[in-house]
């Protein structure tokens, strides 16, 4: 076909027709970018979260780390220096993980609600050995009278990790998690020290954690008062130091009262 003879589509339609044909183009165009725009739309939106599993100060290779949640769960391996990352929708998460060849395991709960990075390392500790003798009262026939000791007298003696319930505004707890050396209960708060100096306190809520020589709880106010090379982290990961800090916890939320 020749320059002459070239015509376009158009060029074999009537005005109307042309335009008949542009604007039930248009249309369908604009019906494509509104279905895509609804199915975008309805795209979860994520976040970023990743970590290091260490014990002490070494990256652990091969843990599993679970997040359990009501819109999705997922699973991910630290790698060989104990790096994980994960991306999952928003949401409310359980964060689970197990140290291999022991009893130890951590748990965490936490909430993200927009698209951001968030960095949680996974805690793993060297608890010392711990065999303590409690004194038994007995009667001069060799009947006890003193009470066996339970599992929180040897906790307050040898150490563990203690999980306190924090109710939200929105109906999902949030939950405390407090690994410590040695424990002093009372009625109104627990006092939690490291041992001799080494393996500091730990606290985590939410997307705060904490180390300290000592810490007192109040579960009644909900304060952490914390004391000796006090360490904190939020989201982002990175390390403020204080020498005393005083933080109140309430609805996913952490702000310092007195430093």
């Amino acid at each position: 076909m020749t320059m002459g003879q070239s015509i376009s589509a158009f060029g074999l339609l009537s005005p109307k027709r042309v335009c008949k044909f542009v604007c039930v183009g248009a249309l369908a165009v604009v019906a494509v970018v509104a279905q895509s725009g609804r199915a975008i739309g309805n795209y979860p939106t994520t976040f970023h979260v990743q970590g290091t599993v260490r014990k002490g100060n070494s990256g652990i290779a091969g843990v599993d780390v679970k997040f359990e949640g009501k819109v999705a769960s997922k699973t991910v391996s630290s790698n060989h220096s104990g790096f994980y990352r994960a991306e999952l929708p928003v949401g409310f998460y359980t964060m689970l993980a197990a140290l291999p060849g022991t009893d130890q395991n951590y748990r965490r709960r936490f909430l993200v609600s927009s698209r951001r990075m968030v960095v949680l390392d996974v805690a793993f500790f060297d608890d010392p050995d711990c065999d303590p003798v409690f004194p038994r009262i007995v009667q001069a026939d060799g009947t006890p009278i003193s009470p066996e000791p339970t599992q929180d007298d040897y906790q307050d003696i040898c150490g563990g990790t203690d999980f306190a319930s924090v109710p939200s505004g929105d109906g999902e707890p949030f939950e405390l998690l407090i690994h410590y050396s040695n424990r002093r209960r009372t009625d109104v708060e627990n006092t939690y020290t490291s041992y001799g100096g080494q393996n500091p306190v730990f606290v985590a809520y939410n997307l705060f954690s904490l180390s300290a020589d000592k810490v007192i709880y109040n579960a009644t106010n909900r304060t952490i008062n914390a004391s000796g090379d006090v360490v904190t982290r939020d989201l982002s990961g990175k390390p403020k130091h204080f020498n005393s800090a005083i933080f109140k916890i309430e609805n996913g939320e952490v702000s310092a009262l007195e430093r």
